[in-house]
């Protein structure tokens, strides 16, 4: 979950929304460190025709580095070019 604050003009006009944090969806840690911030993942999706998460039922999730290398470590591939 994010945690926005925005930013507006005297007129009230808004000039921006920034990400003040981000709270992971799995361990409930939340980060404020621009580092850490931008290494979460953020999973955005609608299931599809006979998805296990349901026809047309939209989801998301954001997950720490952390959390994502406890949970799916195991499975991620590494392309040669990056080690």
């Amino acid at each position: 979950m994010k945690k926005l604050e925005t930013t507006t003009k005297p007129c009230g006009c808004v000039v921006g929304v920034y990400v003040t944090s981000i709270i992971c969806d799995c361990c409930k840690k939340e980060y404020a460190d621009g580092m850490d911030i931008q290494e979460f993942i953020h999973i955005q999706d609608t299931g599809g025709y006979n998805s296990a998460i349901g026809d047309c039922v939209e989801y998301e999730c954001d997950l720490c580095s952390e959390c994502v290398n406890r949970l799916l470590g195991k499975y991620l591939q590494f392309p040669a070019s990056t080690r």
